[in-house]
């Protein structure tokens, strides 16, 4: 799956599940900072089924949630490198979110997802709101 983030800065996608209460805190963390997020909840999302697996490859990690600024995994709640939750204790925040800013206003970011479903690879717009 090909996932493209388009929509207002900063790109700030949080991969998570309705039921998980660490991607329920990820989600408060961001709120709490004022940043604007895309969230895609793999239970009810069509096909996210797959979403673990990919993540796995290309983070390493298959854990939920997995928050992603700017294109890149900055691991899961607490942990996962560092985890939004250090990051924002450490002050690190603002730098992942700057980051983001220095993309041009009209470039896409693309984001892979290699999923393993009907051997078939798809393409999705994820916007953000």
């Amino acid at each position: 799956m090909r996932l493209q983030f388009r929509g207002p800065r900063p790109y700030v996608a949080v991969f998570s599940a309705t039921y998980c209460p660490f991607s329920a805190a990820a989600q408060s963390a961001l709120r709490k900072e004022g940043v604007p997020f895309t969230v895609v909840n793999w239970n009810t999302t069509p096909g996210g089924g797959g979403y673990a697996a990919a993540l796995g490859l290309i983070t390493g990690r298959i854990n939920i949630p997995s928050v992603f600024i700017g294109g890149v995994s900055v691991g899961g709640c607490n942990d996962g490198g560092p985890g939004i939750r250090p990051l924002i204790a450490q002050g690190g925040l603002d730098a992942a979110l700057e980051r983001c800013s220095e993309v041009e206003p009209h470039t896409e970011f693309l984001f892979l997802l290699c999923m393993c479903r009907s051997s078939s690879i798809e393409s999705k717009v994820l916007t953000f709101n």
